[in-house]
C-alpha cells in the first residue's frame, strides 16, 4: 500500500512541475518513477503494517483496496490511459466511499 500512496504522490507531483512550475523534465522522471511503483505495487500486494510492525501499533492497514484505487485514479486522471481507471473501479470499494477507506 505504500508503494501505490508514493504511486499516487508522484502522478500528483507530475501535474504541479508540468504545469506550475514548468519543469517538463522533473515531471517526467516523477510520471515514469509512478508508473514503475503502480506496476510494482499491483504485482506486490501487501500491507505496510505487515512488514513495519512497529508502526502498526500506531496506524494499522486492514487492505489495500483504498491505496490500490487512489494511485489508479491519480495515474488515469494524468495519462488518460484506460487501464489505470479499470484498475480504480476493480479496486473501489463502496462501504466507505465517505473517505475511500482510508484504514
Amino acid at each position: 500500500d505504500l508503494a501505490m500512496e508514493q504511486a499516487a504522490a508522484f502522478a500528483a507531483g507530475y501535474l504541479v512541475f508540468k504545469d506550475i512550475c514548468n519543469d517538463a523534465s522533473y515531471a517526467d522522471t516523477l510520471l515514469d518513477n509512478a508508473k514503475q511503483l503502480w506496476e510494482f505495487a499491483i504485482a506486490h500486494q501487501g500491507k505496510y503494517s505487515s512488514s513495519v510492525t512497529a508502526a502498526s501499533g500506531y496506524y494499522q492497514s486492514f487492505n489495500v483496496t483504498d491505496e490500490n484505487c487512489w494511485g489508479s485514479l491519480w495515474l488515469y486522471k494524468v495519462t488518460g490511459e484506460q487501464k489505470y481507471l479499470d484498475e480504480a473501479k476493480k479496486y473501489y470499494d463502496m462501504a466507505p466511499d465517505w473517505g475511500m477507506s482510508w484504514d
